[in-house]
């Protein structure tokens, strides 16, 4: 499988960009989004079936290749994806054949026994990556309380390695 073929498949965006959760509907709004086939997700996103059981219910749609000047020594992409524990969309940065450099869950929401992980994130002109998290709780009367929050912000070099800042 071509990694071109593969990159053809998102809708180009500049940055900065900002997504949500509920960011998959304005995107399948400007865009006709396919999901992305199995025998691609198997290639180039081999990472995401380490989880036989929660593979098995996943959907992957393309949803942006981040535009870089001519010279850019990666290719980053943001996929979403959906599951029986949650959706969110992932960055994830590959060299110009096709390997993956590195990956993060970037936005969405993820269902754990504690409860519901919200995150947002934000990627700015120089490439720096903001990902911010909170935790909704159920509490014993089965309502959400809000719990602490996380910020984690990378910086994502000109090879496309995301580099941890601050924590």
């Amino acid at each position: 499988m071509d990694f071109k073929e593969f990159l053809r498949r998102f809708p180009k965006r500049q940055l900065p960009l900002a997504l949500t959760s509920e960011s998959r509907l304005d995107i399948q709004g400007e865009h006709d989004m396919a999901d992305i086939p199995l025998d691609m997700v198997q290639q180039f996103l081999s990472f995401e079936l380490q989880d036989p059981e929660e593979a098995y219910y996943a959907e992957y749609l393309p949803c942006i290749h981040i535009e870089q000047p001519q010279n850019a020594n990666f290719e980053a992409v943001i996929y979403w994806t959906a599951s029986i524990k949650g959706d969110r969309f992932r960055l994830c940065t590959f060299q110009k054949n096709g390997k993956l450099i590195d990956q993060l869950d970037f936005a969405g929401t993820h269902y754990e026994d504690s409860g519901l992980t919200y995150s947002v994130g934000t990627i700015d002109a120089d490439w720096k990556a903001t990902v911010r998290s909170g935790l909704k709780a159920l509490n014993s009367d089965a309502a959400f309380l809000q719990k602490g929050g996380l910020e984690l912000v990378y910086q994502i070099d000109v090879v496309g390695n995301m580099e941890l800042v601050t924590a």
